[in-house]
């Protein structure tokens, strides 16, 4: 098995465009680079060296299949992988509000965070809005759009795709002061007795030949970087006019 160094990754991530002063938000899969000596703690500290202080990380901490009270200070992230759990729990990471699609984050624009509305899943007021209006990154570490690019959800929301439809769930969102308080959270659910599969990769043919797209190798796959503005420019007209670009239909 390839072992991977901080090295590495400071190489990786320097191959996918990155700089001092970017603001990016995670997606990864760790399996893509092997045995990564030091874990989580690795990838952190390569992503620092490279971003330098005023460079912000942010990480998915969703939590799918939690139906209870949702508390941004422990309730654990699911499905979103290892780094981003090892990142919920950093010392000094803020989470957001949102009882299903929370990020965490670390870093001078982390509190932006904190602005998003804990009833916006997706679509205005959310998370996914406000990382567009302050311009960061998708870095998509070792994994591919269809496992990692939640962000394209969020442009199927704001085209209020057909496949998908909005509905209200119920959940209690815990203040940091420890007051509860009861949400109906607005959720861009699949719609019943539709199915699709996500086509979520066709994204690079639209954008082959943007300047602002970067892929490197990663030992057991592929990681991908750009601007959330790039991707939203490109996909959200497209969906627009075409609202089953990003889907297969099967049913």
């Amino acid at each position: 098995m390839k072992i991977t160094t901080q090295q590495d990754l400071i190489d990786h991530f320097k191959a996918l465009g990155l700089r001092a002063g970017d603001d990016v938000v995670i997606h990864s899969k760790l399996a893509s680079f092997g045995l990564i000596r030091g874990g989580g703690d690795t990838v952190l500290c390569a992503l620092q060296n490279v971003l330098g202080e005023r460079g912000t990380i942010v990480v998915p901490t969703y939590c799918f299949g939690v139906t209870g009270g949702y508390d941004p200070a422990n309730t654990p992230s699911t499905r979103v992988g290892a780094f981003s759990e090892y990142m919920r729990k950093c010392s000094g990471a803020v989470r957001s509000a949102s009882p299903i699609h929370s990020h965490a984050g670390l870093g001078p624009k982390a509190d932006i965070l904190l602005a998003t509305q804990p009833m916006s899943s997706m679509g205005s007021g959310s998370d996914f809005e406000k990382l567009y209006e302050a311009n960061f990154k998708l870095v998509l570490l070792g994994c591919e759009p269809n496992e990692g690019a939640t962000y394209l959800h969020h442009l199927e929301a704001l085209a209020n795709v057909p496949y998908r439809e909005w509905i209200v769930l119920n959940r209690t969102v815990k203040k940091a002061s420890g007051e509860e308080t009861e949400v109906e959270l607005n959720y861009f659910a699949q719609k019943e007795g539709v199915e699709t599969n996500n086509a979520f990769n066709r994204i690079f043919q639209w954008m082959e030949k943007s300047p602002t797209l970067f892929t490197a190798k990663a030992p057991y796959g592929q990681s991908h970087a750009f601007p959330l503005t790039a991707v939203h420019d490109e996909v959200l007209p497209r969906l627009i006019e075409d609202p089953n670009a990003l889907v297969d239909i099967l049913t």
